[in-house]
């Protein structure tokens, strides 16, 4: 599989994704299932007040996620650091964003965060 680098964030190479779709399919449907589980798990936590599974299940998501953009030719710096920009965007729409997705405090925490990850 050939890459094209499109170069450095933080200390990871950046490489434009080559999919690989044929390859994959079996995992690509087994990490589709593990995030739609993962999904109801993280309500039934909400629901039972269960914090120790909701936690649980957002890591088995996010774990999902991160394996998913592998399988699809990503590295894991690229959701970083599409997340990164996201976060950054919704702060620059400041009234647009924080209806849906919380404070700006929070979103600020996000990004402080990320920006430790880089």
């Amino acid at each position: 599989m050939t890459m094209k680098k499109l170069g450095r964030v933080g200390g990871v190479v950046m490489a434009e994704p080559q999919i690989n779709f044929a390859g994959n399919l079996k995992a690509l449907e087994a990490l589709k299932t593990e995030l739609a589980v993962s999904l109801a798990e993280i309500y039934q936590g909400l629901y039972q007040g269960d914090g120790e599974k909701f936690l649980q299940a957002a890591a088995k998501m996010n774990l999902a996620c991160y394996l998913l953009g592998k399988r699809l030719g990503l590295n894991y710096g690229h959701l970083d650091q599409e997340a990164y920009q996201t976060v950054q965007a919704m702060l620059e729409k400041e009234s647009e964003a924080f209806p849906d997705w919380g404070s700006a405090r929070d979103l600020t925490t996000l990004k402080n965060y990320l920006e430790l990850k880089r």
